[in-house]
């Protein structure tokens, strides 16, 4: 294929322009492409650590530790984190600038009540241990033999006045026919 003699003349700067134009739509797609592997990775990370979460407080109720709790405050700030990074590169996807819009004021939101809640759960525990405390107390009482509780000369009078009912009760009868 041979070029027009008007072209042939500027062979070289059509060539140079060529050359431009696909280094251009390079560098633009480029981006795009990482835009879209670093939006997938942020998404996956974002939705493993809702899962993290989800987990953890499965067993919030049955521990009165608040541990689990620290633990989904921590994934909740790291959710805000890549909630934020996720904003540059949401691009067209309306889920993902969805999550950037909404997911960093809810991980907010939600560390505010979760911290709530482990000072409610540390009450919690507080409270058990005083109960079971007490409940120790009244047990060690209940237990106690009567002699520490009142004087020997009580104990004594209490056993004397026990031993003559038991000796009332075994008498026969006389008289009562």
């Amino acid at each position: 294929m041979s070029l027009p003699p008007r072209l042939r003349r500027h062979r070289a700067s059509l060539v140079a322009l060529v050359a431009a134009a696909a280094v251009a739509v390079y560098v633009i797609a480029a981006p795009a492409r990482a835009d879209d592997s670093k939006r997938r990775e942020l998404v996956d990370a974002i939705n493993r650590l809702l899962d993290n979460v989800s987990s953890e407080l499965s067993d919030v109720p049955r521990d009165s530790s608040a541990s689990d709790l620290e633990r989904t405050i921590d994934y909740a700030a790291q959710i805000y984190d890549k909630a934020r990074e996720l904003k540059d590169h949401a691009g067209d996807d309306s889920d993902a600038r969805r999550m950037s819009d909404y997911y960093p004021d809810t991980a907010r939101r939600y560390q505010d009540a979760a911290r709530y809640l482990r000072e409610m759960k540390n009450q919690q525990r507080r409270n058990d241990t005083a109960q079971r405390g007490q409940r120790r107390q009244v047990e060690r009482r209940a237990l106690e033999p009567a002699r520490h509780r009142q004087g020997p000369a009580r104990v004594r009078a209490a056993a004397t006045r026990a031993a003559q009912a038991r000796r009332h009760l075994r008498k026969p009868r006389q008289g009562r026919a």
